[in-house]
């Protein structure tokens, strides 16, 4: 599944030339998968290649790159150019782009706090399992190899030990500078930690991240009239600016910094940034607010600040009736598989699944789940499928030539089913196992989405040898080990 390149494509070339359409024998001679080089032939076979790019080529590619656009649209857009071309030259320019900028960084000194933020995400990633440069270089706004070399700088002098593990009497400094000030004033309060820095020689984060001092710290507990989202906002902003992901925050900073107790912190930022989740406690609360006459907008609010007034009323109005709704018994289910083998091949599949609930009145839910799945599943849409040309029928849907939906209609069966079939063949004709390459063109999509959704259909296009179903996987296990 390897894509193909400009020497791939001429010797294709040249195999059709000699062997005509013989597919078969050109696929073998090749050493690619049944279909692949018809499929190659019809989308790039008309493109005379060259081997530099051209100014006009590079502008369009730019224009390109701007609006978004993956590899494949670029293809067509440009129309000289394979997809893989295009990926391949838009990574080099974007790594180009990136080199350039870290080479702005590369005549200015080290500052002790950059050589504390390196160790400190070189000893992350290698506990999370894997030492990744280009996150670190990104992250300090460096270049790879002066990331590494300081690195090495700082393992073979003893100044690497102190700045990763503080000195014993350092916290004790600390600690003793912050009792010395609660006490001098009439009223505890927060703490003057530029005057702490300047008395400790320490710089203000180091301060508040060896401070042992927690008398007179004040609660937070979340509730909706006395909730302040600027108080939120000033620990995200802390929190944002001092550990950046993938950095985990130090929340006894966060706690000295805010003055509140560490738990307290620690239960906010799960409630402001943490998915919401739904225990029976929780779920007792929301309807015992319902059956006082709460809204659902202002059940929201009790519940939590970022928690939205639909999840509210599913769990109050829909949720009860998912749980006990009762299983659909053995005579409904022959009922209903006999009426589905009389209308199936006799009436349109879009009236079938009409024609047998109107006539059996079917209102649960399982009696529904269990029509669509005895529809979806029949014999006779198998044998359709099964007779007509999926590989035809899966190219022109992937180039865009016709919908979905209109092949269905055409073929006369449910339009899941037959997405079904062109997943199971796409996934057939995609290997599992995931190169180097395929990785890189994957980090470079996600590259260039800067902050936007990620789009798994948009993603296969942009690998070109993975379905949208394998990019999302690898995109959310690359995203899980912070390697993405």
């Amino acid at each position: 599944h390897r894509p193909l390149g400009v020497s791939d494509m001429a010797k294709l070339k040249q195999l059709v030339g000699k062997h005509g359409e013989d597919w078969a024998r050109i696929d073998s001679e090749l050493g690619r998968f049944p279909g692949r080089a018809q499929f190659n032939w019809i989308k790039h076979g008309h493109i005379e290649f060259s081997e530099q790019w051209t100014d006009s080529e590079l502008q369009k590619l730019r224009y390109c790159m701007d609006k978004g656009m993956d590899g494949t649209e670029a293809s067509r857009y440009i129309g000289t150019r394979l997809p893989t071309q295009c990926s391949n030259k838009m990574i080099y320019i974007r790594n180009k782009n990136v080199l350039d900028k870290n080479n702005e960084y590369k005549h200015e000194k080290w500052t002790s706090d950059g050589d504390r933020r390196l160790l400190l995400m070189f000893d992350t990633l290698k506990r999370k399992g894997g030492i990744d440069w280009d996150t670190i270089s990104e992250a300090l706004c460096r270049s790879v190899i002066s990331c590494r070399i300081r690195h090495q700088a700082l393992q073979s002098i003893k100044e690497a030990t102190a700045l990763s593990e503080p000195q014993p009497s350092k916290p004790d400094n600390v600690t003793r500078e912050v009792q010395q000030q609660q006490k001098q004033q009439l009223s505890p309060g927060e703490v003057d930690w530029a005057r702490v820095s300047s008395a400790t020689g320490l710089s203000e984060l180091e301060c508040l991240e060896l401070s042992q001092f927690d008398e007179g710290k004040a609660g937070w507990k979340y509730d909706m009239d006395t909730f302040s989202w600027d108080m939120a906002n000033r620990m995200s902003g802390f929190i944002e600016s001092n550990y950046p992901k993938p950095l985990p925050a130090n929340f006894k900073a966060v706690s000295n910094f805010m003055w509140i107790r560490i738990e307290d912190c620690i239960q906010i930022h799960r409630l402001l940034h943490g998915r919401f989740r739904w225990t029976d406690a929780r779920i007792a609360q929301a309807k015992s607010l319902w059956g006082q006459g709460l809204l659902f907008g202002d059940i929201a609010k009790h519940l939590s600040p970022c928690i939205s007034m639909q999840s509210v009323r599913y769990v109050v109005c829909q949720w009860p009736s998912n749980q006990k709704e009762p299983p659909i018994s053995a005579q409904a289910k022959q009922q209903i598989t006999d009426l589905v083998n009389e209308y199936v091949g006799k009436y349109p599949v879009d009236q079938v699944r009409r024609m047998v609930r109107k006539e059996l009145q079917l209102a649960c839910k399982s009696s529904r789940q269990w029509l669509c799945e005895k529809v979806y599943h029949h014999p006779i849409y198998k044998a359709r499928i099964a007779s007509a040309d999926i590989v035809e029928i899966t190219n022109r849907i992937t180039q865009g030539k016709v919908a979905l939906k209109e092949v269905a209609a055409q073929l006369d069966i449910p339009t899941n089913t037959l997405k079904k079939a062109i997943n199971v063949r796409e996934s057939y004709m995609h290997s599992s196992r995931w190169t180097p390459e395929e990785i890189e063109r994957l980090t470079a999509y996600v590259s260039s989405l800067d902050g936007g959704r990620f789009d798994m259909n948009y993603a296969s296009s942009f690998v070109g040898t993975k379905s949208y179903k394998q990019c999302g996987s690898k995109y959310f296990y690359l995203f899980k080990h912070l390697r993405i």
